[in-house]
């Protein structure tokens, strides 16, 4: 689907082009190097408490206080985005293409004097006590494909530019959590505790937006812009809790569940702030460099288990969780 969107908005805006005998305008190609890391709400898999703490005895079997524990703590990973466009008498067209993946683990040993209660629906709420190893992991997946019309209006001076610009947005964000969790239990029994939860979020809408650029000095220009998107899409998603304590016959609980694709409507906000170089390439049109700093925010754009909660008691559900990406952005383009 997002291909033939692709394929739609270029098409839409080359027949614009030639409509309105645009052929003498200039054209453009760029792309972009992404540095981004995702941002979520209670990025945490389990609760660790002390074994003598009254407050999360096994006869309580509450985990009342302790600490949350087995966050990845997502870093920096590499995307990119690429796009064209075209240019005549201050009004453009434009269209492009990104995309940004990341895979993040994370691995926990319980030490001795310490209980770990697992990310589960709290019937199945189970600690482990050592030996034991919580092994946990998150994926994430974005991409997006925008097409907009844009006007730019140049300072008397030439030193300033501004740029208003509408059209529309294809977003589709993926997300997969797995925690896995094996040790002893109160009883000095042997335990499996599995939970998996994935969503599939994807919208397109009406965006529009503002940019702007200041020549500083040395051919240098200041730049940045913001954008605003409505997104109608759906959701859908699956969640996945299983514990199984190896007695003599083993236990075993096991609940499934699958969100059906849900009707949405997702918030979409978007900044970038930078610096920019051109060459010119004399007749051959000019060269441009940029580097800078973005950020985008959605909301609904996850669907996964955390806890609830501040008091840290260990209920869990599976809710929807807005999304953010953030970091640098390395820019190279071309025109002619």
């Amino acid at each position: 689907m997002a291909r033939w969107i692709l394929m739609v908005l270029m098409a839409l805006g080359v027949s614009g082009a030639v409509s309105a005998n645009w052929w003498c305008g200039i054209w453009s190609v760029e792309g972009e190097a992404l540095l981004l890391r995702p941002t979520v709400y209670r990025p945490y898999a389990a609760i660790l408490s002390p074994v003598n703490n009254a407050n999360s005895s096994a006869a309580d079997e509450t985990p009342l206080d302790g600490r949350w524990v087995g966050n990845t703590k997502p870093g920096y990973d590499w995307g990119y985005r690429v796009g064209v466009g075209y240019e005549q008498n201050c009004l453009d067209v434009r269209a492009n293409w990104s995309s940004w993946i990341q895979t993040n683990n994370f691995s926990l040993v319980v030490g001795a004097d310490e209980r770990i209660w697992p990310l589960i629906h709290p019937e199945t709420n189970t600690a482990l006590i050592s030996p034991g190893i919580l092994d946990r992991s998150d994926q994430f997946k974005v991409q997006s494909i925008d097409g907009e019309i844009g006007r730019r209006t140049q300072g008397s001076c030439s030193c300033w530019s501004a740029r208003i610009f509408g059209g529309i947005r294809y977003s589709r964000i993926r997300y997969n959590f797995a925690s896995d969790a094996s040790g002893t239990n109160q009883e000095s029994l042997f335990a499996l505790l599995v939970n998996k939860a994935g969503s599939d979020v994807q919208g397109i809408g009406p965006r529009i937006g503002f940019g702007a650029g200041l020549d500083i000095c040395w051919g240098i220009r200041l730049l940045g812009n913001a954008s605003a998107s409505l997104l109608f899409g759906s959701m859908k998603g699956s969640y996945l809790d299983f514990a199984t304590v190896f007695d003599s016959p083993p236990v075993r609980h096991f609940t499934s569940s699958r969100v059906d694709p849900t009707n949405i409507v997702i918030g979409n906000a978007e900044g970038y702030f930078g610096l920019g170089y051109g060459y010119s390439l004399g007749c051959c049109g000019e060269l441009w460099v940029e580097a800078g700093y973005r950020v985008l925010y959605f909301t609904h754009g996850i669907l996964r288990a955390q806890f609830l909660g501040t008091q840290r008691e260990g209920l869990s559900a599976v809710t929807t969780q807005s999304f953010a990406l953030d970091g640098f952005v390395f820019k190279l383009g071309v025109s002619y």
